[in-house]
């Protein structure tokens, strides 16, 4: 991917007349983008064999989306981070899918749901945003608005997560949206944690050793 990536901003930058610093920027853009549709191709079509496309289309999105402003932690190689990735989306698209259809009622998916969002409201209002070690963070000015964005963003996924729940009445599928919304949610505020470091980095270790 990298490799391609190189070839395909060098041929670019060769006939533009860029810079080599521009030919870098371009560089680092293919990847970003090969990885985003490698990666959406991937997990729709797992989700296609198991039946939680909608799921997965929504975790990958809907991380992908906080991410930008909460940071988190992430793998030391593009080969570890598409792995990580896939097994991460597609493992919580089947919770999502096939193991939290609980017959409960409205009520009390609304109280777990909430109590959900409170966890995340802290974790973000504490750890938000994660920079990454290469690229710090050190406008305050820059880290309030980061902070900001990403609390902005989790009363959007809180609220649509009610709205789902409640839809599920008339639409049971609209449940396991609303739990890969909540889901998506705890998983993405949990890699900002310093708990979650931790384990992503040792996932990370363990996928790059072999």
């Amino acid at each position: 991917m990298e490799q391609l990536s190189a070839m395909l901003a060098k041929k670019i930058s060769l006939s533009q007349g860029f810079s080599e610093e521009k030919e870098q920027v371009i560089t680092y853009g293919l990847i970003a983008m090969i990885q985003f549709f490698s990666l959406l191709f991937i997990v729709t079509i797992i989700g296609a064999f198991f039946n939680f496309t909608y799921e997965s289309i929504v975790i990958f999105l809907g991380v992908g989306f906080l991410r930008k402003s909460t940071g988190g932690a992430h793998s030391s190689t593009m080969r570890g981070c598409m792995i990580l990735s896939t097994l991460n989306i597609t493992l919580l698209a089947f919770l999502s899918r096939y193991t939290l259809m609980f017959p409960i009622k409205i009520y009390y998916c609304l109280v777990i749901y909430v109590a959900c969002y409170l966890i995340c409201f802290y974790i973000v209002y504490t750890y938000a945003p994660l920079d990454s070690p290469n690229k710090k963070i050190t406008s305050k000015n820059k880290i309030s608005r980061l902070r900001k964005q990403s609390l902005i963003l989790l009363v959007i996924y809180c609220i649509s997560n009610i709205l789902f729940i409640i839809f599920s009445k008339y639409t049971p599928r609209c449940q396991s949206i609303a739990n890969s919304i909540c889901l998506l949610t705890l998983w993405q505020c949990f890699t900002i944690t310093p708990a979650g470091v931790t384990f992503i980095h040792f996932i990370d270790k363990s996928f790059n050793n072999h």
